[in-house]
């Protein structure tokens, strides 16, 4: 996963966002075991308690995508515009989502409120390049923030305030202009 070639590890963390996504939506459409008429199967047939269901795959798959944050710029875009569609698939999973990219924020957010851009280029034989797309980082911890359950979410609503997030009637609209 982790060769040398760029297209290499852009497609192996695409893969990894596409697989994950890809569970969710699967677990979503599923129907459940118990749905399924005694018509179907006979008495010996049919699965007796719960199904046995491993943990989900975003949970497995996170030491991979750990891994990508330290990986090029152009990678981490794709591990963070994925994450956000993940969280538009299953808003439930923007607890986890959060709680898996808020290390990494942490290390560009100051305790005095502001972001620490010197860290997010680098000069390379006399070039700047960008090392930390800081400007999606944002864009995927904002959305995220913006997009989670209110109700169910595992994300305190005073880690909002602390990052200078907060509704708004604005941004209520936007919530549900992307939910639509």
């Amino acid at each position: 996963m982790f060769r040398q070639e760029d297209q290499v590890r852009l497609a192996a963390a695409g893969a990894i966002i596409n697989l994950t996504i890809a569970e969710r939506q699967f677990k979503q459409n599923k129907p459940c075991f118990y749905q399924e008429s005694s018509s179907q199967a006979s008495s010996s047939q049919v699965h007796e308690g719960p199904p046995v269901i491993s943990n989900d795959l975003f949970k497995e798959l996170s030491g991979l995508l750990q891994r990508c944050l330290y990986q090029q710029a152009k990678v981490k875009e794709v591990v963070y515009r994925g994450l956000l569609k993940l969280v538009l698939v299953d808003p439930l999973t923007a607890g986890e989502v959060f709680d898996f990219l808020l290390p990494h924020f942490l290390k560009f957010y100051k305790e005095d409120g502001q972001l620490d851009i010197v860290q997010c280029v680098k000069t390379d034989n006399g070039k700047i390049c960008v090392v930390e797309p800081l400007d999606d980082l944002l864009s995927c911890v904002s959305w995220i923030l913006l997009l989670q359950p209110q109700a169910k979410s595992d994300v305190r609503s005073d880690s909002w305030a602390s990052f200078g997030f907060s509704l708004t009637q604005d941004t209520e609209v936007i919530i549900k202009f992307v939910r639509i």
